[in-house]
């Protein structure tokens, strides 16, 4: 079975293409504003692919772990994504995938009804933490920011869920092969370091 992710409507999340980040009520998003999309279509770069993601662009939790000093995790991206590669990151997180809607759905005491946008979002980011860095958040993580980048095709086809957790350093488990040159940088030298970042890290960078 081909992998399935996570899209919202562009016209539901109330935003449009320029690049920013901006108050978000997910709430507010009734269940019909979202879509499960095969992640081979949604990531394809064909003109009708893109277009797609322009209307319902697959949305990521991307958090930054602050540690005890006040320090941001920042890495050096991998070969996954080519616009990407090389640029280094403070965001941690990913797809919401259909295992988070199977999740909710076994969960449900209404397994008819489609779950709640939030929860499925929580759900993700609940798996991604704890793939990524060994973290059991457990609880639940407020996302009330909306990041939306138009700087390359790549972003025109996502939005993302920036949000701070602040973690103790030696719980953190880093897979160096995904995670390259990793550090604690401070703000102070992430504003003075910014063009070496991403374009959401960028953006992240700018508002702090």
């Amino acid at each position: 079975m081909n992998e399935l992710v996570l899209a919202v409507s562009r016209e539901a999340l109330d935003v449009g293409t320029a690049s920013g980040i901006f108050p978000i009520d997910l709430n507010s998003i009734d269940s019909e504003a979202y879509a499960l999309l095969p992640r081979h279509i949604a990531d394809n770069k064909s003109d009708s692919s893109v277009a797609l993601g322009k209307l319902f662009p697959q949305i990521l939790g991307y958090v930054q772990l602050v540690n005890e000093q006040g320090e941001i995790l920042s890495y050096a991206r991998k070969g996954k994504e080519k616009g990407l590669h090389g640029l280094r990151s403070i965001g941690v997180g990913g797809h919401v995938s259909h295992e988070e809607l199977v999740t909710a759905i076994y969960r449900s005491d209404e397994p008819t009804q489609l779950p709640k946008l939030t929860e499925l979002i929580q759900l993700g980011l609940r798996r991604e933490l704890l793939e990524e860095v060994g973290i059991d958040i457990g609880t639940y993580m407020e996302a009330n920011q909306l990041l939306v980048s138009d700087s390359n095709i790549t972003s025109q086809v996502h939005v993302g869920l920036p949000m701070q957790l602040n973690v103790v350093e030696s719980d953190i488990t880093l897979e160096e092969s995904e995670f390259l040159d990793a550090r604690w940088i401070s703000v102070e030298e992430l504003k003075a370091t910014v063009d070496i970042y991403e374009p959401w890290s960028q953006l992240i960078i700018q508002h702090m």
